[in-house]
């Protein structure tokens, strides 16, 4: 937290980053890193999956869930990169849709 306080937020993300890999069972590291995404970089699709492995390891945890939530309705509402529609193998084929 004071990294990011500090500005030094690349610094942050590392140092959290490096965290989980140490303690891949501590859902806190998920949700602080996820939030920094959030308000940070605007990263909202990574933050919705650090969030949602910080709910499986406490599923119970008020906090995880409703940042889930809010996060996962920014994640929609935000203009990125769409998935690309999956086509039928006749649409692949010839290059139509079906």
């Amino acid at each position: 937290m004071r990294l990011e306080r500090e500005g030094q937020v690349d610094r942050a993300i590392d140092v959290l980053t490096r965290a989980i890999a140490q303690a891949p069972e501590a859902a806190v590291l998920y949700s602080k890193l996820a939030l920094i995404l959030v308000h940070q970089r605007k990263d909202y699709r990574r933050a919705v999956e650090l969030l949602e492995r910080a709910v499986a390891l406490e599923p119970n945890h008020p906090v995880f869930q409703q940042n889930l939530l809010k996060v996962t309705g920014l994640a929609a509402a935000s203009p990125g990169p769409r998935k690309e529609e999956k086509r039928g193998l006749f649409a692949r084929l010839t290059g139509r849709r079906s």
